[in-house]
Parts: C-alpha cells; structure tokens; sequence
C-alpha cells in the first residue's frame, strides 16, 4: 500500500514520510512519538530520528500527503476542509508571531497564534495537507496585513500554501 501511495525519488524520504505520515492518520489517541510508533509496529527511536531531520523532508511531506489523500478517496468521497484554528499562548509577550486574535471556542480574544490549515476528510479519517501561519495587524504591520482569505487569491499563492 505505501508503495503506490508514495512517488519520491528518494526511498529513505518514501519510508521515514510514509510511517510518520500514515502514523499520524491511524494513531486514535494522542498522537506522540511512543503511540505513533506502537501503531505502526517500529521501534519509537525511529519516529524521534525522523523528527530530528524532518526539516530536509518537508518539501516532499504535502505532495505525499496529496496522494494518500488520492489513494483513500478510491474508497469514498471526501472533503477538502480550509479552517483557521487559535492556538492560546496567554502568556506569550516574546513568541514570536503571537498577538491577539479571537478564540472562537472560548468566545473570547486572547494573546495566541492562528493557523489556516488544508486537510482532507471522508468523516472518518483526516488528512491534513498544508497549513500557514496567519498573522494580525499587531504583529506583521498594516502594509503587509493580509486577511486569512487574502493569501489565497492568485494560483501562485495557492501553490505556496500547499508548499510552505
């Protein structure tokens, strides 16, 4: 199955991406590196490794997750879900790309950071392909301020998202 899922040329990437990847989507519970490991039957060490050099792999990680999202929707259709979520840091004055923004779950606002995300879902599983950083006015400028819809409006921004 992660062979036909999987086209990078590179076959350590196709590995190390595949079982994190796939990690995340069948690991129920909280997904840490202990649990990811015991659902795909591999030692918790090779999950930390990957980890320690995720950063060479993430140009590969939304083309691959685009084709495991390819791969289930053989089986179902789905959804491709764009949803913005806060991430509290109340006490954050010195994370950088924190400032104040609204916390609709705690109806509230608050200092935090949010994320626009892409993912994909039948109801069952979920898949996420990419996500940005969004930042207010507070924190990157009123000449650089973009709404959360803003970045997505040229094809080339498109891309970017899916990329960065």
């Amino acid at each position: 199955m992660i062979s036909s899922i999987l086209k990078t040329p590179i076959k350590s990437v196709k590995k190390y991406l595949a079982n994190y990847s796939l990690g995340l989507i069948i690991t129920r519970e909280k997904r840490t590196c202990t649990k990811i490991a015991s659902y795909l039957g591999i030692g918790h060490d090779s999950v930390y490794r990957f980890l320690a050099k995720a950063h060479y792999y993430l140009p590969f990680f939304p083309g691959i997750m685009i084709n495991i999202v390819r791969y289930f929707s053989k089986y179902g259709n789905g959804w491709l879900i764009l949803d913005d979520t806060a991430i509290s840091k109340i006490f954050s004055r010195f994370i950088e790309g924190t400032g104040y923004i609204y916390n609709s779950a705690l109806g509230r606002t608050e200092r935090g950071m949010s994320i626009v995300v892409l993912a994909w879902s039948n109801g069952k599983i979920t898949i996420p392909i990419g996500f940005k950083c969004w930042h207010s006015k507070e924190v990157i400028g009123i000449k650089s301020y973009k709404t959360k819809i803003e970045p997505l409006s040229t094809q080339s921004e498109k891309f970017r998202f899916l990329t960065t």
